[in-house]
């Protein structure tokens, strides 16, 4: 019986460290699809509007974290490709799989005047039809879709903002709401939507991409859709500069967050400019954003 014990004991073990080359050498030779645009959603106006780029980590052999990019420009301009030579490589470099999210943009000159202009809610939910989209495709090119960080700057940083705490968002399109580990929103006014247009000088810009309707303002503020959650996403990072008004709907908004559980860091930016904050996020020389950004995503996906 010892005889046969020993023999079936080798040949167990034998067969298991087979099985286990074989799982080695399966898993080390993923080919993952490369870089690629994507038309998210069909739109009768401009496909690129409701496309995405997705930027690849070169040679990944296996899932990688996943940062995801909105663009400002007012609801009005911008797009997904700009800046895209000096963004794409930094969150690449890091290990990430970065994707650049474009969608449908309010008229300018405004037209406030006109119902049928794209306005709120358009936008978010064409950022939530393209995390949709992400989160049952991604896996195919190196994307983990259990780690994933939303970061935006502008009209972005508020649409990132915003997606982070209506969970409603990721409730109707079957995406798992914890695996949005953190957001990263730099420098908006929009928290507060309404206490903006009362507050600021812009009041025509928000109009437009808002309406005048004060219980459209709300919705597609965040300071109060978390009013109507118990939690948010766990991790934020801000970026805080300009007027004290600025800084006083910004500091209404992380308190707000605190108090449903949410860690957040504020980086201090006097002396930038609007679009400093911009340049600034993926800059290698001045790092005082862009280091920031780099801890804060190490921290959160690990």
């Amino acid at each position: 019986m010892k005889v046969i014990y020993y023999v079936f004991c080798i040949i167990f073990f034998c067969n298991c460290s087979s099985s286990d080359e074989i799982f080695k050498e399966s898993t080390t030779n993923i080919e993952f699809l490369e870089n690629e645009t994507i038309l998210y959603k069909q739109n009768a106006v401009n496909g690129n509007l409701t496309s995405l780029d997705i930027y690849t980590v070169p040679n990944s052999k296996v899932v990688k974290p996943i940062v995801i990019w909105v663009h400002g420009g007012a609801w009005v301009t911008g797009d997904k490709a700009n800046d895209m030579q000096r963004k794409a490589p930094f969150f690449n470099n890091l290990g990430y799989v970065f994707i650049s999210i474009n969608y449908r943009l309010s008229p300018f000159p405004y037209e406030v005047n006109n119902n049928a202009r794209i306005k709120h809610p358009a936008h978010i939910i064409d950022i939530a039809d393209a995390l949709q989209w992400i989160y049952n495709n991604i896996e195919k090119y190196g994307g983990d879709t259990s780690n994933i960080v939303l970061l935006g700057h502008s009209a972005g940083a508020h649409l990132v903002a915003l997606a982070g705490v209506n969970q409603q968002l990721f409730l109707d399109r079957d995406i798992n709401f914890k695996n949005i580990k953190g957001v990263i929103s730099l420098d908006t006014q929009a928290y507060n939507v309404p206490y903006a247009i009362n507050n600021l000088t812009q009041q025509e810009l928000y109009v437009n991409a808002f309406s005048d309707d004060k219980t459209l303002q709300k919705n597609a503020s965040p300071y109060h859709q978390l009013d109507n959650f118990g939690n948010t996403v766990p991790n934020w990072l801000f970026a805080s500069r300009g007027t004290t008004v600025r800084k006083e709907i910004l500091n209404a908004f992380v308190e707000k967050l605190q108090s449903k559980n949410g860690i957040s860091e504020i980086v201090a930016m006097d002396g930038y400019s609007h679009e400093d904050i911009n340049d600034l996020i993926a800059d290698t020389s001045n790092t005082i954003l862009s280091r920031k950004i780099s801890v804060f995503l190490e921290k959160v996906f690990n």
